[in-house]
């Protein structure tokens, strides 16, 4: 495989469909200072805590070496390298067996995470595939051990082959290393319909979903969801349905799928400790629920609860001050504890509550970004902008996203600023379709509505019109000024079902645990196809 330059053309040089891609010590045959040549030792959990990542000489399946990972259960290790490669479909294949007593559960990762496998003790291969949209100079592959559990396990014989979907030989870009922007869609699909449509998502440009009702409000037990709280883990009919949608997603390219929790209920006391440990606990299960469902992470809306972040007019500063104390404590201790269940989670926020809201959301904030920190968590914590929704100006985003910066700057200090720079961002968001209106009446808004020349001023909801905010060519300059500027993530918020329609038989038989949503079958923006060529062509 080789990769150059030719009149700003990034040319790659691949194996054809179903060859190997050349990988260095697969077999982890060679060895350098106790690891295997080539692969780096790193832990992706606890790194105080005990591991071990080592070669294996003489255990590998046909009497060869092999990689050797001892996880404590805390430190999660494994190794990696990286290789340059193309756009296009990829299959990563690896024999595994646990050494000891008992099973242990393992990871690979190819671009990014596989689903979790677990191994015994006899020699089992695991394989994963993916779809990279552009080529990457530096692509990480790897594989771990994870947690909770301690276990010990042999890695032999990785191989990395090219997949029909990996024809592509050549692709044009205007980065250095051919990277965009992920586009994330906020979206109430149901997962069974992406399971059903993956394809088409992924042909539109789209790279992961923010998928609601799992565990729809913070006070919600995820596992009880499927209406049965009694089963977890891999026995819950809704995780179930979850793994399905991302095998399929991921079958395609769409790697990024997320876990939406919102803030709809007010949240307990700041000093209520036994409330407070059981949102601790409600959090650590969708932890669970994200890793063992091949979720990458979780987005939590904090939009609902906006004036309880301010203090009620009188309160002493000795109480705010306390108070912002616990918050930040409260918010530090949630998400440390779901890294341990989930080292890799990726968490979005939104919306720009750091030029929005009070002193209570700041806290709250630093305290998240803290724990990532603590863990120097590569997933990173990210902003999703609200209020570029309608901008279509690239100087209007630009100076909305650089006076959140100086916000995030002026709460989290210094020391934060450095995890935060290396590993987060700020992502703006887009608005295009769905259209509503407030219906006054004796200066009070009675209701909601559609576009007056459809709907008059009868009440209808504001979700019964799917029609557009602003034109497709506006959407083109919002899409291009948001690649721009944004580092890891940009994002679409789609008001109910704007984007697809669904006869209502077809959005009736999806309706399994995981409800449909109101508006499925309604009809779309007549320009909609203009709207998916924007994504599409970015």
């Amino acid at each position: 495989m080789g990769l150059w330059l030719a009149a700003g053309l990034l040319v790659v040089t691949m194996p054809a469909c179903g060859q190997q891609v050349r990988l260095r010590n697969a077999g982890f045959d060679q060895q350098t200072g106790g690891r295997p040549t080539g692969w780096y030792a790193y832990a992706w959990g606890d790194r105080e805590a005990d591991y071990t990542v080592a070669a294996a000489p003489g255990l590998g399946r046909g009497g060869t070496g092999a990689l050797r990972v001892v996880n404590s259960g805390a430190a999660e290790p494994g190794a990696y390298t990286r290789l340059s490669v193309g756009a296009g479909g990829y299959e990563m294949s690896v024999w595994a067996r646990a050494l000891g007593a008992g099973r242990a559960t393992v990871q690979l990762y190819l671009f990014g995470r596989s689903p979790s496998f677990e191994v015994g003790a006899a020699w089992t291969q695991l394989t994963f595939r993916t779809t990279l949209r552009e080529p990457n100079r530096n692509a990480e592959i790897g594989v771990r051990v994870l947690g909770p559990q301690a276990g010990e396990v042999l890695f032999d014989d990785v191989a990395i082959a090219m997949t029909a979907a990996g024809a592509t030989t050549a692709t044009t870009s205007t980065r250095v290393d051919g990277a965009k922007p992920q586009l994330l869609m906020f979206a109430p699909i149901n997962v069974n319909h992406l399971t059903d449509s993956a394809a088409q998502w992924a042909a539109n440009g789209v790279d992961g979903f923010m998928f609601r009702r799992l565990m729809d409000s913070w006070d919600i037990d995820v596992w009880s969801v499927d209406g049965d709280p009694t089963t977890t883990g891999s026995d819950d009919r809704m995780l179930q349905e979850v793994a399905a949608a991302n095998r399929a997603s991921r079958e395609v390219g769409i790697t990024s799928n997320f876990m939406k929790v919102a803030l709809y209920r007010p949240l307990p006391a700041w000093d209520d400790d036994a409330a407070w440990a059981r949102v601790t606990a409600n959090f650590h299960e969708a932890a669970r629920f994200i890793r063992l469902s091949g979720l990458v992470g979780m987005a939590l809306d904090t939009e609902y609860i906006s004036a309880a972040y301010t203090p009620a007019r009188g309160t002493p500063q000795a109480e705010i001050d306390r108070n912002v104390a616990l918050a930040r404590e409260r918010w530090r201790t949630i998400m440390a504890d779901m890294y341990t269940v989930y080292p890799d989670l990726i968490l979005l926020t939104m919306p720009e509550g750091a030029v929005l809201y009070g002193p209570y959301w700041a806290a709250m904030f630093e305290g998240m970004v803290q724990a990532a920190a603590d863990r120097q968590a590569r997933g990173g914590v990210h902003l999703l902008l609200e209020r570029t929704y309608s901008m279509t100006n690239a100087g209007s985003l630009g100076r909305s996203m650089s006076e959140v910066q100086r916000a995030v700057e002026r709460i989290l200090g210094p020391g934060l600023m450095a995890y935060w720079d290396q590993y987060c961002s700020l992502a703006p968001g887009a608005w295009p379709l769905g259209y509503y209106r407030p219906i006054m009446r004796g200066g009070e808004r009675v209701g909601w509505s559609g576009r007056e020349e459809t709907f008059g001023d009868e009440i209808v909801g504001s979700y019964a019109d799917k029609s557009s905010r602003y034109s497709a060519g506006d959407f083109a300059r919002q899409m291009a000024a948001m690649d721009s500027l944004a580092s890891r993530y940009v994002w679409i918020y789609s008001h109910g079902a704007a984007f697809w329609q669904l006869p209502a038989e077809q959005a009736k038989r999806y309706e399994r645990y995981q409800k449909s949503n109101m508006n499925d079958d309604l009809p779309t923006d007549p320009n909609l196809d203009q709207y998916l060529a924007v994504m599409r062509q970015r």
